[in-house]
């Protein structure tokens, strides 16, 4: 079934779709296990005493983390969709 398809696009191209939608899903579980770190990072727990400079590096931290994982996802999608 798959065959006529690898024929259509070749070898090299049907490889590197297919690798683009491995990445693509690593990325989307990787982007998953960031949030969860996030979410369960102390320092944004409520009885936490962290100071706001500390909270406000972890945020930026996360948030810096978050955008690389859109970017990546982003450009793996649309890669795949050239």
């Amino acid at each position: 079934m798959y065959k006529t398809y690898i024929k259509a696009m070749g070898v090299k191209y049907a490889l590197l779709g297919l690798l683009l939608v491995i990445a693509d899903g690593g990325i989307a579980t990787a982007f998953n296990i960031w949030l969860s770190l996030w979410t369960a990072d102390p320092v944004f727990s409520p009885n936490n005493n962290a100071t706001n400079s500390t909270r406000q590096s972890a945020m930026i931290y996360y948030l810096v983390g978050q955008a690389g994982f859109g970017v990546a996802q982003s450009k793996s999608i649309k890669t795949c969709s050239k």
